[in-house]
């Protein structure tokens, strides 16, 4: 079932209802059957970034799903100035929002504010640097300092290029260990529509130690482009990119894991990663930190472990009203 459900992304990304072509849980894959549920979310996503334009704060809307009928919980911000999102939480405190952080927050400021309107909820997750779990992805302000400008719904909104885009729903989806059809979707989409730089993209990869996202992703998403005619060259870069990641032990562990996945007759996406490989990537990045090879610092190298423990917290952390004035 792996099979048939990768090659219904062709026609996810065409428009087709995700229901009509027999996807299983569709609103822990990201997916939906009513565009209804995208453009509320839309609505509600222009509502704050026009507040946000006319506010001056320098943002990047991030983990946005660009396709038909993404199914979009909450409203995610990257805002890397302190005194700007000082600003944002006192305006949204005076627009009804309430604030909220976990009891294990990766970060002091990162907040999560909601609000309640008629029937529905408007969440809005604000990181103030790119990391997920206090594990980095990327520089400060490099993320920030390459957004683009897009119109949604004549509005102007701030987003990561697309290798960014790419990059921050791979880690993201990587970090937790789950990979969803419509975030697999969405990343081939960026691959069949836009120019990735790929040597970038890697070397932020291997510095950060996400490579093997990099390559869990491009192994399936090498799998979707069979479904196409005209993406020869793309296919040929995307296998040229999985010999690149180093053969090490958890790379074999990794194509055994995903082998048996493609295999599998009963598997419906989303695809859980093994805390096993987790725990593998955790261990082999400390030994090197102990060992000097490492340029992680001792918070990265520490909250690497969370990447293995973070699915445990998600589920049983609970949350506190923040005073941020």
């Amino acid at each position: 079932m792996i099979i048939k459900e990768i090659r219904a992304i062709p026609m996810l990304l065409n428009g087709v209802n995700p229901r009509e072509l027999g996807i299983r849980h569709l609103y822990i894959n990201r997916l939906s059957s009513s565009l209804h549920e995208k453009e509320r979310w839309l609505n509600c996503t222009v509502d704050l970034v026009t507040f946000l334009n006319d506010l001056n704060i320098e943002y990047v809307l991030i983990k946005f799903l660009d396709i038909p009928y993404a199914y979009l919980q909450d409203i995610d911000l990257l805002i890397e100035n302190e005194k700007d999102r000082r600003a944002l939480f006192l305006a949204l405190r005076n627009r009804g929002f309430s604030a909220f952080r976990s009891l294990f927050p990766p970060h002091p400021e990162k907040v999560t504010f909601i609000k309640h309107v008629e029937c529905n909820q408007v969440q809005v997750d604000i990181y103030p640097e790119p990391a997920w779990w206090k594990n980095s992805y990327a520089p400060v302000g490099l993320i920030t300092s390459k957004k683009i400008e897009r119109k949604i719904f004549g509005t102007k909104v701030y987003l990561p290029p697309p290798t960014y885009d790419f990059y921050i729903i791979v880690t993201h989806s990587y970090t937790h260990g789950i990979i969803t059809l419509g975030e697999l979707a969405y990343a081939t989409k960026l691959v069949l529509d836009y120019h990735i730089e790929w040597s970038e993209l890697l070397s932020l990869a291997r510095y950060y130690k996400f490579e093997h996202a990099i390559y869990v992703y491009l192994f399936f998403i090498d799998k979707v482009l069979k479904n196409y005619s005209t993406t020869a060259n793309k296919s040929s870069k995307i296998k040229e990119i999985l010999h690149k990641v180093p053969e090490s032990m958890l790379t074999h562990k990794l194509k055994d894991f995903i082998t048996i996945k493609l295999k599998g007759i009963d598997e419906y996406f989303p695809i859980i990663m093994p805390k096993s490989l987790r725990f593998l990537s955790g261990l082999h990045e400390m030994f090197l930190g102990l060992s000097h090879k490492s340029k992680f610092s001792f918070r990265e190298l520490s909250t690497l472990w969370l990447m293995i423990l973070e699915n445990y917290f998600s589920r049983h952390r609970k949350v506190c009203v923040l005073n941020t004035k």
